[in-house]
């Protein structure tokens, strides 16, 4: 039996701030803003009650962390006598928040939230598998919507047509264009035809056989603070009073790959114009690493 399963050590370098959510939050009153570094300090809470108990000031803090109206959390700790050094003897690590919006019309703004980015056991940051096998989904399906254009003639129109007639608040966000885009994703990447299956099911995916890993653990230095802004489609920024951590633009992450299905070769591989050094390149027994730009 042929073995068909290829592995590929891979880099993919950040254009953009990234975030990917964990669904934890880091409440208001749970980092120390330091305004004259434009960082973000996310403190061990641990080290930092027993330091306060230390002090005498445990029912105090807990006082300050009922009370809804209290200041934010490094302006307390500066008012019962703490100083940038004992933050930094509790932090668990810092965030860059000179893109974040702490500021506004030369008034002080007031803290907010933090969308925690996906950390491993080990508190360190990491991509997931499913997360960068969406991002090549995604790269690929671009790729091959620009170069055949008319091939996906009739479903552009499709969704040029419910976009232009659906009204807002017609259907849910994450059920508009639903129908066109898997339509456009079978038409794309179901391919296989296996016999008693449907073009649409999944057994039918040319990706079935891309096993991507989790990212390598990314360095803590690695993140920064950024600002939520949704842009209408009027073409106007919308800035939102949410906070996400993100990698730094220019950020390097690496992972691993296996290709184990003898059609994913042609699909990726198997054109003139998408080159090794375009998506994938080399094999990982001879480079470093493999590039995906």
């Amino acid at each position: 039996m042929n073995n068909f399963l290829k592995h590929y050590r891979l880099k993919i370098h950040t254009l953009s701030p990234v975030a990917v959510g964990s669904g934890e939050k880091i409440g208001k009153k749970e980092y120390i803003y330091l305004p004259a570094k434009k960082r973000a300090l996310v403190p061990d809470i641990e080290k930092m009650y027993a330091d306060l108990c230390r002090k005498g000031l445990g029912e105090s803090y807990l006082r300050y962390m009922l009370d809804k109206n209290a200041r934010d959390l490094g302006k307390w700790l500066k008012e019962q006598g703490f100083s940038e050094n004992d933050y930094k003897k509790w932090s668990r690590y810092e965030l860059d928040a000179r893109d974040a919006m702490f500021e506004a019309q030369g008034k002080s703004g007031s803290p907010r939230e933090i969308l925690a980015f996906i950390k491993d056991a080990y508190g360190m940051p990491y991509v997931p598998g499913s997360t960068l096998k969406g991002m090549i989904r995604t790269a690929l399906l671009a790729w091959e919507c620009g170069t055949n254009e008319r091939r996906y003639g009739q479903i552009r129109q499709e969704i040029y047509n419910t976009v232009r007639t659906t009204g807002a608040g017609m259907v849910r966000r994450d059920k508009f264009l639903g129908a066109e885009t898997q339509k456009l994703e079978t038409i794309a990447f179901h391919t296989l035809k296996r016999e008693g299956t449907a073009d649409r099911d999944a057994v039918n995916c040319n990706l079935s056989g891309l096993i991507v890993s989790d990212s390598e653990p990314l360095n803590k230095d690695s993140m920064m603070l950024a600002q939520k802004v949704d842009y209408t489609m009027k073409r106007e920024e919308k800035v939102l009073p949410i906070f996400r951590e993100a990698l730094i633009p220019g950020t390097d992450i690496y992972y691993k790959a296996a290709n184990g299905h003898q059609a994913l070769t042609g699909t990726l591989y198997g054109t003139a114009s998408l080159s090794y050094e375009e998506f994938y390149a080399g094999d990982a027994t001879s480079r470093k690493y493999d590039s995906v730009t």
